[in-house]
């Protein structure tokens, strides 16, 4: 039995079709049992304007998103946009990132079906960092959740961060560090109060699920967040991107990795 099913009943993984393979052959290699659960399909959505009707989403949502596509949303109204062949990719988008969390809202609703306190949810593209084996994976493991966190009721250890503001962290234990805000949600754990919070919160959808993590628990003195210095699992991005990124994202956002994530590596 590998360290991470010692400390959790309920491990999920999202993932899609075509990547059921990958992920199986992973976990498998790692020697953990997980449940997976298949994602949510972007194309399977209906129309932005029904969701936003819904109330799955608001304008905020669209406006943000919208935005970073350069397209000058809402003096373009939403129906022209979607009605163009020219912006297919662009709400085809930000239909994946709605989808991607929902199928977090999935797990989530799995999870306080149970009677467990904790969960840890994977994406479809998580592989080891090059400097990790399934070793040092479970001695790491064994030592965060038997020592570091004994006795310590946390509600977020997120085990792949990237993009953390890594220069106002501080050290919490040997292998874990708090004031943290990463932005990847590939490999993090949640407490039922996260879950529970999260399934209220979510919907209508303002954001995408890295950044209402990010500043709704990481930046709220209501949750004990913590991060893995030196993270445990990365993103294979020889995959190209279905429900995570299209670039290696660092763990470190505009910063030097400092010295005591360097013994890490």
């Amino acid at each position: 039995m590998s360290e991470l099913n010692k400390h959790f009943n309920c491990i999920y993984v999202i993932y899609m079709p075509n990547r059921e393979k990958y992920i199986k052959d992973f976990f498998k290699t790692i020697d953990t049992k997980v449940k997976f659960i298949e994602a949510i399909n972007r194309d399977d959505l209906p129309k932005l304007s029904v969701l936003l009707k819904n109330k799955i989403i608001n304008r905020f949502f669209l406006y943000k998103n919208f935005q970073k596509k350069k397209i000058k949303y809402p003096y373009i109204k939403l129906e022209q946009i979607e009605n163009n062949p020219k912006y297919n990719l662009d709400v085809k988008g930000i239909k994946g990132t709605l989808a991607l969390q929902l199928s977090y809202l999935k797990c989530f609703e799995l999870f306080l079906k149970t009677k467990e306190e904790k969960c840890l949810i994977f994406e479809d593209d998580v592989i080891l960092p090059r400097n990790i084996d399934v070793n040092i994976l479970n001695d790491r493991i064994k030592s965060i959740f038997t020592k570091e966190l004994k006795d310590i009721d946390w509600d977020i250890i997120n085990l792949g961060r990237c993009q953390d503001r890594c220069n106002v962290n501080n050290d919490f234990s040997d292998n874990l560090v708090v004031e943290t805000h990463p932005f990847c949600t590939h490999a993090v754990a949640y407490s039922r109060k996260v879950a529970e919070e999260t399934l209220i919160n979510s919907i209508p959808l303002s954001e995408s699920g890295d950044w209402l993590m990010a500043w709704f628990y990481y930046n709220n003195s209501k949750f004990k967040c913590f991060s893995v210095k030196g993270r445990l699992f990365d993103q294979n991005e020889t995959l190209g991107t279905l429900l995570g990124h299209t670039d290696k994202l660092p763990e470190c956002k505009g910063t030097k990795v400092g010295k005591n994530v360097l013994k890490m590596l």
